[in-house]
């Protein structure tokens, strides 16, 4: 690198790891509104967030952050190594995209998305659309201003997937979700109908104290190092990644079970581990040694629930160490019966409570509804009826209240829309590097069953972690598997472990 630019790259560093400290703040307020705030602090809070985003958006629009990337930008890209160049043109596009949208609406939005959380707390709790509604209304006012001024080019839907993960197209996930509907549905056929011969979760008092001592435990054992992070307890459970030295995961809890509070915990702790993994230290506090867009954060999640947590292998090991805790709620349980009835098809209401096979049904249902609402087809008004035909659809009921059907998730009171489909497309996602680890290590599921979780966390941290933000969604999966994602592996996996489970 020239001198000018490497002092041009240098001062733009430096000024880059100021900013992420702001940034890093404002997320420990965010973390704060949805687990430790009071009540009555919302109003106040709604303008904090407001003030600190107008802050950053301020800062980062500086005019010599821009007359740095311009200078750079107009540069040989020989004359940078590749997490330089990346950088570069990642904070291009943020500086372009920050500038288009303009202080005011960066206010409003930070302000709706705070403003949004709390309404929605309300509304789910009194079981009434009310002032959440509204919110709603508000957030298919702004998000369309937001979607022009960044992504006039793309439909407003597209340009809802680009937030989450770049070059992510309606038109990619159509036929995928087309074919896994399909496939759900005659594998729902076959199970539905034994779904008597695999009993419930036994159902006792499951004290809450105890509960967080396991999940703690568990943590620790798959490698959340809890030194650099912490867990606790929120309406919706959700992970933050501060920094690497610093993220946040909560889990919530409930005394009638205790297989799907634990099981929220892995999921979170498959997202903090991967914050935890990112090769900061090679260019901290830039763009190249983050994370990935959602579909990849969403497979490390769902690579620690689905191909570990939800596997034989896992209770083998875990079950006696549960029992241990819980002697007497257990006492009539074996491991195996613990692993059938956790893997029990069992339409519900509730989508984080659902099982493997009806999950993405609910993911297909929201997705659906979001595509209508962009498209015009569909009013905030009618989310509830609407939401109601599209259940009995692809699940076969209706909800029998708002707070279990369009106000269970939080994701739409912070303008998340377009993030539903990252979970199904991370479940495919985290089924097909779970098939790369077995080709690479035959042995995995015997490290499963003692508890030696190590080497698996090793193979993400080099195959996917140490990648940082470097390759986009569709170049590392074909860089990891040597093929491109397909729901067609998702739903063999799916009918090699349902199939049996039932005796089918």
């Amino acid at each position: 690198m020239e001198m000018k630019h490497k002092n041009t790259y240098e001062q733009l560093k430096t000024e880059m790891s100021r900013l992420a400290s702001i940034r890093r703040v404002a997320s420990l307020s965010h973390w704060d509104t949805q687990v430790m705030m009071p009540k009555m602090a919302s109003p106040h809070r709604a303008l904090q967030s407001s003030a600190m985003a107008q802050l950053m958006h301020r800062e980062f629009t500086k005019a010599e952050i821009g007359q740095w990337l311009d200078q750079l930008m107009g540069a040989p890209q020989s004359s940078f190594n590749q997490r330089e160049w990346f950088n570069i043109k990642k904070l291009h596009r943020s500086f372009e995209h920050s500038i288009k949208l303009g202080e005011e609406l960066v206010r409003k939005r930070a302000s709706l998305s705070s403003r949004g959380y709390t309404l929605w707390q309300k509304a789910k709790a009194e079981n009434s659309m009310g002032e959440y509604a509204d919110v709603l209304k508000e957030w298919m006012d702004l998000i369309p201003e937001i979607s022009r001024r960044l992504y006039p080019d793309l439909s407003p839907y597209d340009a809802r997937l680009e937030v989450y993960e770049e070059g992510l197209r309606l038109s990619q996930i159509e036929p995928q979700f087309a074919l896994l509907k399909k496939g759900l549905r005659q594998l729902l056929e076959l199970t539905l109908p034994k779904m008597e011969e695999v009993g419930p979760l036994p159902k006792n008092y499951y004290a809450v104290d105890r509960q967080i001592l396991v999940g703690q435990f568990l943590a620790a054992s798959l490698g959340f190092d809890l030194s650099r992070g912490r867990i606790d307890t929120s309406s919706h459970p959700f992970s933050m990644g501060i920094h690497p030295n610093d993220v946040r995961l909560t889990t919530r809890y409930s005394t009638d079970e205790i297989f799907y509070g634990i099981k929220s915990l892995v999921h979170e702790c498959g997202h903090g581990m991967y914050e935890q993994g990112v090769p900061y230290e090679l260019d901290p506090d830039m763009p190249s040694t983050s994370t990935r867009g959602m579909v990849i954060h969403e497979s490390q999640s769902l690579f620690w629930e689905r191909m570990i947590y939800k596997s034989a292998p896992f209770w083998e090991w875990f079950f006696p160490i549960l029992k241990s805790h819980f002697p007497q709620e257990l006492k009539d349980t074996n491991s195996y019966e613990y692993y059938r009835s956790s893997n029990r098809v069992s339409p519900g209401f509730i989508r984080i409570d659902a099982d493997e096979l009806t999950y993405p049904l609910h993911i297909l249902l929201r997705f659906e509804l979001e595509t209508e609402l962009f498209s015009g087809k569909l009013n905030v008004s009618d989310l509830p009826e609407a939401w109601n035909a599209k259940s009995m659809d692809l699940l076969g009921f209706t909800p029998p209240s708002l707070s279990l059907s369009v106000l269970q998730d939080v994701h739409w009171a912070d303008g998340s829309f377009g993030y539903f489909p990252t979970y199904t497309l991370g479940a495919m996602v985290a089924c097909q590097f779970f098939s790369q680890l077995q080709k690479a290590n035959p042995d995995v599921n015997n490290w499963i069953r003692q508890g030696r979780f190590q080497p698996i966390l090793s193979w993400l941290r080099q195959n996917v972690h140490q990648e940082g933000a470097l390759l986009e969604a569709p170049d590392l999966i074909k860089k990891v598997c040597n093929e491109e994602l397909s729901a067609t592996h998702y739903l063999n996996y799916l009918e090699k472990k349902y199939l049996p489970i039932y005796g089918l």
